[in-house]
């Protein structure tokens, strides 16, 4: 016998434009919403208020996301940048230019640690306190006509593994041990958050 699927507790209208990205804070009830508006909002999500509006911009708002602790929001934007605030203060703590693309994918690595990507597999991994690259990489395209990108680190992987899907293959990079923060002109390699990544295991299609 199927489930009764329990009716909606809340609707609201907060964008002007299509809602592209939602995130909820862990460690409360707060909402983070961001839209083709180019506003990124938090929300009660008992309530339905807005608490407050972070950003208004011409451009569209591509993803939100919380850190793992609640304290800052993110969001990648169509033009080309990432933003990063203090939850509670709405405070603009940095702005991260080096796209060369519209950000597609945004997730958190810790709490002051993020990765960025676009839709050409362009990936940089950031410092959210100082807006400093920390490492980049450039995923080589195979010969698919669409490629949908999006990152995350594995929630269930002690070593924090990263997740990234584009161009219809998953891509999956494996910690080998604790240190350091770089980059390397070596393709497909990305070392991020104090362990260090080598090139990924591999491209499993899907």
């Amino acid at each position: 016998k199927p489930q009764a699927v329990n009716p909606c507790q809340l609707s609201v209208r907060t964008h002007e434009r299509q809602i592209h990205a939602l995130d909820m804070r862990k460690c409360g009830r707060l909402l983070a919403s961001g839209g083709n508006d180019g506003t990124v909002k938090i929300l009660d999500s008992i309530t339905g208020q807005v608490v407050r509006t972070l950003l208004k911009h011409s451009v569209a708002v591509t993803q939100v996301k919380f850190s793992r602790n609640g304290s800052v929001v993110a969001a990648g934007l169509a033009d080309k940048t990432v933003r990063v605030w203090n939850t509670e203060t709405g405070e603009l703590l940095n702005t991260m230019k080096a796209h060369t693309g519209r950000v597609e994918s945004v997730c958190f690595a810790g709490n002051s640690t993020i990765v960025s990507c676009t839709s050409v597999g362009h990936i940089i991994c950031w410092d959210t306190k100082t807006g400093r690259e920390l490492a980049s990489v450039q995923l080589s395209a195979g010969t698919s006509p669409s490629s949908a990108m999006h990152v995350d680190v594995c929630p269930l992987s002690k070593r924090r593994e990263i997740i990234i899907s584009f161009d219809l293959r998953l891509w999956c990079w494996c910690p080998l041990g604790k240190g350091t923060v770089s980059g390397s002109s070596e393709k497909d390699m990305l070392n991020i958050n104090d362990e260090d990544f080598t090139k990924p295991r591999g491209g499993f299609k899907v």
